[in-house]
């Protein structure tokens, strides 16, 4: 139980020295000084920066996935993909610095981090490419898609969005929520059944 907590406020500490200072400059000695801990304890929990920097996005994100996911309508593809966005980009905006440094850094990365980011994603990826299969299924959208390239250009949209919210002085969450949705709705005006 200590070592569980032990490891929250090392995260803690992470996001706000990687928010105030930026990733790059945070050293692991400060981030040692600001949770309270030895230097030790911290590369027993992470065995490097990259680490500490995905896990404490990892562990937070996936729990706001999962909650999208155990509370999304059954219907409506629209209506699905716009309530995964806008929760998103909430959890983005929340903190838009530590989710810059988090996006600067971890878009490249390379080793376990990074495997680890991408075993997320693919993951997210799969949820998406099942919401499209139910529409299918319930006739809302053309059976004959190519249910990954949907996959694709929803994961495109959602990025334009966030990459243009964070690179604002302030996320606003409506704005880039209605930019997707315009985007969405012109896409889906080619793929959405004639029933709906």
């Amino acid at each position: 139980m200590q070592k569980e907590e032990t490891r929250r406020i090392i995260m803690a500490a992470a996001y706000s020295l990687f928010g105030l200072r930026g990733y790059e400059k945070t050293t692991m000695r400060e981030l040692a000084a600001r949770a309270d801990v030895s230097l030790g304890t911290i590369f027993n929990h992470f065995p490097d920066k990259p680490s500490l920097l995905l896990s404490a996005f990892s562990e937070d994100v996936e729990t706001v996935i999962q909650n999208i996911f155990d509370t999304i309508p059954a219907a409506d593809i629209k209506v699905q993909l716009t309530l995964i966005v806008i929760e998103l980009y909430e959890f983005f905006g929340l903190n838009p610095a530590f989710s810059r440094t988090l996006i600067k850094e971890a878009l490249f990365i390379e080793g376990d981090s990074g495997d680890m980011l991408a075993d997320q994603i693919s993951e997210f990826r799969i949820k998406i490419e099942k919401l499209f299969t139910g529409a299918i299924e319930r006739g809302e959208v053309d059976h004959k898609i190519n249910i990954r390239n949907e996959t694709r250009a929803f994961l495109s949209y959602f990025l334009l969005g966030l990459f243009a919210g964070l690179g604002e002085s302030a996320f606003d969450i409506k704005k880039q929520t209605a930019l997707f949705v315009l985007l969405l709705e012109r896409h889906l005006a080619g793929v959405l059944t004639k029933t709906l």
